[in-house]
């Protein structure tokens, strides 16, 4: 029993580590918060949103312009 219960823990130990590697090769996604110049915002943020939008989808873009 008690090699069983290693043999478990050690399986339950790689599928950690199986999932965690796949999750490496899935797109990112959650809130990007961003709190920037007005300048900034106007001439440069604006562009690598769209950029930024274009390549990762699933990533919200909150912007906070001071």
């Amino acid at each position: 029993m008690l090699l069983f219960n290693y043999c478990k823990t050690l399986q339950n130990e790689i599928d950690n580590i199986h999932d965690l590697a796949e999750s490496f090769h899935k797109e990112p996604s959650g809130t990007l918060k961003i709190s920037i110049s007005s300048f900034f915002a106007q001439n440069i943020l604006i562009n690598l949103i769209k950029e930024y939008s274009k390549k990762f989808s699933k990533v919200k873009i909150e912007v906070s312009i001071e």
